[in-house]
């Protein structure tokens, strides 16, 4: 079906970037995309839209529609990440599982496919025009939202490319790459950002409004919490030090020693660094 070429199940993911189409030009040209072919799209219909929204709505309502719109884009990611990029395909349907590999298949099968990591222009342009025409009822607003979709999806894509061929050097992008790492090799059935106790983990890999609702995430914060409040407490209610027990000097008739054996030196720093006490 699709005109897909043979594509056994495999039982670990793989390097390479295998062959996808028995038709050479559409191998070439709709299957392989490229993270500067997404930028050069996309980028101008974004700039196009926010164009349009400001000079309808003004400038303020227009940034509050594109923070709005990259907001509504990590719904929307959850919402195709969980219900059609990770649909399980009957056993018996050959259409189901040729369309479940063209979907998102392909990419857990060989996630280091550099061909393979940003979604097709062909696909992205679908699914646009239906959230545009889903949302006509807008009016002048949809512009500027639908520019911050844009650039919601942009930031997605492209992280995601990072994620998989770059080494983060701060600790967000190590934390990301881990938990999307995760979801390639532990979790593949829950998600981007799926891992072990949590119900699903779809969610967009930018995601903190989603992420932060996670009840492991709770957990781990809430613990943490009440672990440095444990330990804060604990110093602030611990019994103080006792004190040191004296030491009586054993050098009568010393010079130092003015009061003899009856003289009491405390053991602690300020005395011991002085030689007092000593015969």
């Amino acid at each position: 079906m699709f005109y897909l070429a043979p594509h056994p199940k495999l039982v670990r993911p793989r390097r390479g970037s295998p062959l996808m189409f028995t038709v050479p030009w559409v191998e070439k040209y709709l299957s392989r995309v490229r993270p500067w072919h997404v930028i050069a799209i996309w980028v101008p219909v974004a700039l196009y839209m926010l164009y349009l929204g400001s000079s309808q709505t003004g400038p303020l309502a227009a940034a509050g529609c594109v923070a709005a719109g990259a907001f509504s884009w990590t719904f929307l990611e959850y919402l195709l990440h969980r219900w059609v990029f990770h649909f399980q395909p009957s056993t018996r349907s050959e259409l189901q599982r040729d369309a479940s590999f063209l979907i998102h298949g392909i990419h857990h099968d060989y996630p280091w496919d550099r061909d393979r990591l940003v979604m097709p222009p062909t696909v992205t342009a679908v699914i646009a025009i239906a959230v545009w025409v889903a949302f006509r009822w807008m009016g002048g607003l949809e512009y500027a939202w639908f520019a911050g979709m844009v650039a919601g999806y942009l930031w997605y894509d492209l992280t995601h490319y990072y994620l998989h061929h770059a080494a983060p050097t701060t600790a967000g992008g190590k934390w990301l790459r881990r938990y999307h790492l995760v979801h390639h090799f532990q979790t593949p059935d829950r998600g981007c950002l799926g891992a072990p106790g949590h119900r699903d983990g779809f969610a967009p890999v930018f995601s903190c409004a989603v992420l932060l609702a996670r009840r492991s995430c709770k957990r781990r914060v809430w613990s943490a919490i009440r672990g440095r409040w444990s330990a804060s407490w604990s110093r602030a209610s611990a019994p103080p030090p006792a004190r040191p027990a004296p030491v009586f000097c054993c050098c009568p008739g010393s010079s130092r020693c003015a009061g003899g054996a009856g003289r009491r030196e405390w053991s602690s720093p300020r005395f011991r660094s002085r030689s007092w006490g000593q015969p």
